[in-house]
């Protein structure tokens, strides 16, 4: 897995990542909390944080992608990062004057900006990593991901309490900063534009969008991924919602159990990124890889529901965080290989923003069904879902045809 930092163009890219990611945690564990204590503690403030933070990437998710493919995309990650640093120092004198609205307000724009960022991310992992790696690349993106997960809050907490929100903020606009100073070195050798017409109408823009969507409905491929994501979206919404309901009102333990069982499900999700990056060179048929992970996740959601003490219930989370992880990473690469090189921006963006919405339907939902029926018939039913999409991904994937073929060369050869 860290074999592929051999690779300059992508060592440069994922440092990148890293310095962003990093920056990420730092602020938003600053806003956070800095809004609860600007606001008086305000739950309304609260939730105007995470409206300013999601409702512009649904807005305009699925448009970005239109200008990674039309523009070269280092030019795109440069520009993105720098205008998430400037963004970040330009909140700084709003902080100290208490003016939570602009504060929210440069949020939401850097919301916007970071859209453009990752469509652009994944066209120059294409581009620099062989086609035999990706997978190798998306394994070591992954973990740290995860690792930055896991020690995000706490650094996140610890940097706030020293150092305040205004130098927190300040650290994030440098590391981004940072980031593209590392841009700006970073060889492009296949950076050219994949639409090269210089006319950007809106005709040309919606003739443009529709062709990513048009890509992604016609291909099996794409629409077992969106489908896939989709769905594990709904499921991990609900468990993320309703878990301290099971595990206090069903289960019978304490508030700080539901902690525990988010950092082993964290602790499943390194894992998993781990052991793809270590059998990356060997494994290639991702879409079974696939089809494992979705049947990992299903055991593991059906042991969540059905558990009775805590070591079941970490059990269970551990093996949803291995498959969570594993179904990302394998739908990652299967992506990347199908999807051409001129499209990856506009399918992707789609693929990007759709799996939000789910999750917000998701929350909404099972918020709602809890008082309706139990925590336990819920996850049994984004159970049932999920082993019903990997039933279809069976057949979208190619693995039933493959099967077959495989059989009817059995039976020919007499074996």
């Amino acid at each position: 897995m860290f074999g592929v930092l051999k690779i300059k163009g992508y060592r440069l890219l994922w440092s990148t990542q890293l310095l962003s990611n990093l920056g990420d945690a730092i602020r938003n564990w600053a806003i956070l909390f800095w809004v609860f204590h600007a606001s008086s503690q305000s739950p309304l403030m609260q939730s105007m944080v995470l409206l300013a933070e999601y409702v512009p990437a649904l807005l305009i998710g699925p448009f970005a992608g239109i200008w990674v493919d039309r523009y070269a995309y280092k030019k795109v990650l440069l520009a993105s990062t720098l205008l998430r640093a400037l963004l970040s120092l330009a909140a700084i004198p709003f902080i100290i004057s208490g003016q939570i609205g602009m504060v929210l307000g440069l949020i939401a724009i850097s919301s916007v900006v970071q859209q453009f960022f990752q469509p652009a991310v994944s066209k120059g992992l294409v581009n620099l990593v062989p086609k035999d790696s990706l997978m190798a690349a998306n394994s070591l993106s992954r973990t740290t991901q995860t690792s930055l997960t896991l020690a995000g809050p706490i650094l996140g907490a610890l940097i706030y309490q020293v150092l305040g929100a205004e130098l927190s903020f300040t650290a994030d606009g440098i590391l981004f900063l940072a980031g593209a100073c590392l841009l700006l070195v970073m060889a492009v050798p296949n950076s050219r534009p994949a639409v090269q017409n210089s006319t950007f109408t809106p005709a040309v823009f919606w003739k443009e969008f529709t062709e990513g969507i048009r890509f992604g409905w016609q291909n099996s491929i794409v629409q077992a991924i969106f489908s896939l994501l989709c769905i594990m979206s709904l499921g991990i919404g609900a468990i993320n919602l309703l878990n301290i309901f099971l595990v206090v009102n069903e289960i019978g333990l304490s508030e700080q159990y539901v902690a525990w069982g988010n950092s082993v499900q964290g602790a499943g999700m390194l894992i998993g990124a781990l052991i793809a990056g270590s059998v990356s060179k060997k494994l290639k048929a991702y879409h079974w890889l696939t089809i494992w992970s979705v049947g990992i996740m299903v055991i593991g959601i059906i042991v969540l529901a059905l558990s009775w003490n805590e070591y079941i219930m970490f059990a269970s989370r551990l093996l949803i965080g291995l498959g969570v992880t594993l179904l990302n990473i394998s739908i990652t690469t299967l992506f990347q290989l199908e999807v051409p090189e001129k499209l990856i921006g506009r399918v992707g963006s789609v693929l990007e923003t759709a799996p939000l919405l789910a999750m917000l339907i998701s929350l909404s939902l099972s918020g709602y069904l809890q008082t309706l029926i139990s925590t336990r018939y819920i996850f049994l039913g984004s159970a049932l879902i999920l082993f019903a999409a990997g039933i279809a991904a069976l057949f979208q994937l190619g693995c039933v045809r493959t099967m077959k073929y495989k059989e009817k060369s059995r039976q020919s050869s007499g074996f």
